[in-house]
């Protein structure tokens, strides 16, 4: 991975780093992605649990809350992204979006967050921990995405955790159709080169502020 744009150097050199989230995280897609530059350019030993699919919302194979389950029990740094795979439940009402307050697993999105934020803290209590937001896609539901990133928000900080907000501030301009045919072709998921000149940097510079 030498043909990257060289990164600068980092705290988290040959630490150890756990990802969750979905398929804007998941490895298998024959592409380098924002984890996989980062942690190559820093010898960082990466275990990756995110999944096609992933989402905060209850489900035996694809939450967040599933992918706890199987994770190593220490690692140094751990993020998370997710959010997009809920958009149809929300939107349909088959997983209310709820309000501030809400624990239950299942119940309300942000019950869904609130229990499954919670158990990552459970799982590693003593270790940095940030979250990445859920990008900007050419899709519509501004309103409602925007409500699913201050619900993601409201819990992390009740939690004290920090949040990269790249729905709002990831430069990510999902309605411009030359952005799109360069970076992202399906609306949806960045492709090789996103990762490397939007994501890869802008996560960086994330954790070396955690």
């Amino acid at each position: 991975m030498s043909a990257f744009q060289p990164l600068p150097a980092s705290k988290w050199d040959g630490k150890t780093w756990v990802v969750f989230g979905d398929s804007n995280s998941k490895d298998g897609d024959a592409m380098p992605k924002y984890h996989h530059i980062i942690s190559s350019q820093h010898n960082i030993t990466l275990y990756n649990y995110a999944v096609s699919g992933g989402k905060w919302g209850q489900d035996p194979h694809l939450s967040i809350d599933s992918q706890i389950d199987g994770a190593i029990s220490d690692a140094d740094l751990i993020t998370f992204m997710a959010g997009g795979n809920d958009v149809v439940s929300i939107a349909s009402g088959d997983l209310p979006l709820g309000t501030f307050g809400d624990t239950a697993m299942g119940a309300t999105y942000y019950g869904c967050l609130d229990y499954t934020i919670g158990r990552i803290i459970d799982k590693y209590p003593t270790k940095i921990i940030g979250a990445l937001s859920q990008m900007k896609r050419g899709e519509g539901k501004e309103e409602l995405l925007q409500a699913m990133v201050k619900a993601l928000k409201d819990v992390c900080g009740k939690y004290g955790i920090p949040v990269l907000d790249l729905y709002n501030g990831g430069n990510i301009h999902a309605y411009n159709q030359t952005f799109l045919s360069t970076y992202m072709p399906d609306g949806v998921h960045l492709n090789a080169l996103a990762h490397e000149k939007i994501l890869a940097p802008k996560v960086f510079s994330f954790i070396e502020s955690l």
